[in-house]
C-alpha cells in the first residue's frame, strides 16, 4: 500500500481498481491493518494508473495485489 498525497486528483494503479456490480471499487487499509471496500469514481487512465475523481480521502492507503 501507499499513502495518498494531496493532489487535485489521486492516481492509483489500474490493478487496484476492481469492478463489482458495475461500480469501481478499491480496497483501503485502516490503521489497524483491516481492509474495507470503497466505491470510487474513476477518470482517465494514464499508462498503468487511473485517476480517482471521488471516493478517496487524503491519507487513505489503497491496497492491491
Amino acid at each position: 500500500g501507499r499513502a495518498m498525497d494531496g493532489g487535485q486528483q489521486m492516481l492509483v494503479p489500474i490493478a487496484a481498481v476492481k469492478q463489482k456490480k458495475g461500480k469501481s471499487v478499491v480496497e483501503l487499509q485502516d490503521k489497524d491493518g483491516a481492509t474495507k471496500a470503497q466505491v470510487v469514481k474513476t477518470g482517465p487512465a494514464l499508462a498503468d494508473k487511473v485517476a480517482v475523481l471521488s471516493g478517496l480521502q487524503v491519507g487513505d492507503v489503497v491496497v492491491y495485489d
